[in-house]
């Protein structure tokens, strides 16, 4: 119920985010292990470790769905450890076989500082995992309100949050010590991106964790009071209304009584973006943009200015143009006696630091 009630859960899970399926084949796999412990039958672990591996599919920090589940698997059959392997290797194959294929570097568009590719500027790289690690202006004290009703951590969980930490208390059980050892483990991607839905998977686990902990009325006494304060027409009555988090439940445009088309054109701005682009471009156009677009309504290939180092060097070219006057404009030339070349680089004696 807390998952459910959960403001940032809400709205994730009606978008076009992952993290939802992430946290639902996480318990499935979570749920097929605790099978196999209890019965012994060893068929049901390469599925365990399935989809375990497919929550890395589903998006990068997945793998420590894959961690979690072989540390599982050694804590309680060792020897048995390379079936869950072999099935989770099965799931997460072919995207580290595509992506080694198509850019040399199989964690793409991660890691480019150890798999060095011209697909990827590892600067580019490094700057964006700044920032997506990056408190801003939070301090580590106000993380908790934030994540709970501040939302400068992009969403909310809502008051239920404040009474995790009282999970600890079912470490005196071996169900709690595991949903624990889990929540630890599954928190561990949010420290590099604080985003509050990067929490979702550990969330579910600490939550259970909790409701282990707390005497049955008082859990029910919580669930209510999360329940209540997180609908969405009271939470309007106190929070911003930019908040990440539903503000409404539009049932004419689900029954389709308001046709798509206008329902995504008042509430989606980047939807009108994508379709003025449709209208104005030919079929099979590649499109460089500055700004994201709604992807999922365009037909159109779209490079985006951080996504690769063909957008980085899009977005110089353009800026370039924009920002400095002509005459700051300059050529720099050389001549050398002809001969077979390979490649060039161009070698500054000093540091700049515009580079």
């Amino acid at each position: 119920v807390f998952y459910f009630t959960a403001p940032v859960i809400a709205i994730t899970g009606a978008s076009s985010y992952t993290d939802a399926a992430l946290v639902f084949f996480t318990l499935a796999s979570f749920y097929l292990l605790l099978v196999w412990r209890d019965t012994g039958d060893v068929r049901y672990l390469p599925f365990a470790g399935l989809l375990a591996g497919f929550c890395y599919a589903i998006k990068f920090p997945g793998i420590f769905t894959v961690l979690a589940a072989v540390l599982f698997v050694v804590c309680v059959k060792p020897r048995k450890v390379w079936i869950a392997a072999a099935g989770a290797a099965a799931a997460m194959a072919p995207w580290l076989i595509r992506n080694a294929v198509l850019t040399r570097n199989p964690f793409a568009p991660l890691m480019n500082s150890v798999f060095r590719n011209p697909w990827f500027h590892v600067v580019t790289e490094t700057d964006l995992s700044r920032g997506l690690a990056s408190l801003h202006q939070v301090k580590p004290w106000q993380v908790p309100w934030e994540l709970a009703f501040g939302d400068r951590l992009t969403g909310i969980y809502g008051p239920l949050l404040f009474a995790l930490p009282l999970g600890i208390l079912a470490v005196r059980k071996p169900a709690g010590r595991l949903c624990l050892a889990a929540a630890l483990i599954l928190a561990i991607p949010w420290y590099s991106n604080t985003g509050a839905r990067f929490l979702m998977p550990s969330l579910v686990m600490a939550s259970l964790a909790l409701g282990m902990a707390l005497p049955k009325r008082l859990a029910v006494a919580a669930i209510v009071v999360q329940a209540v304060v997180c609908i969405p027409p009271l939470l309007d009555a106190w929070l911003p209304s930019y908040q990440f988090r539903l503000r409404e439940f539009p049932l004419r445009a689900a029954l389709r009584i308001e046709p798509e088309d206008a329902y995504l054109s008042r509430e989606v701005k980047e939807y009108s973006v994508a379709r003025m682009v449709e209208r104005h471009t030919p079929a099979g156009s590649r499109i460089f943009s500055l700004l994201p677009v709604a992807d999922a309504y365009l037909s159109r290939a779209v490079t985006m200015t951080w996504a690769s180092a063909e957008g980085d060097r899009m977005q110089d070219a353009v800026l370039t143009a924009a920002l400095y006057p002509n005459d700051w404009f300059f050529d720099w030339k050389a001549s050398w006696s002809p001969q077979p070349l390979r490649a060039l680089r161009f070698r500054m004696p000093a540091s700049f630091h515009g580079e």
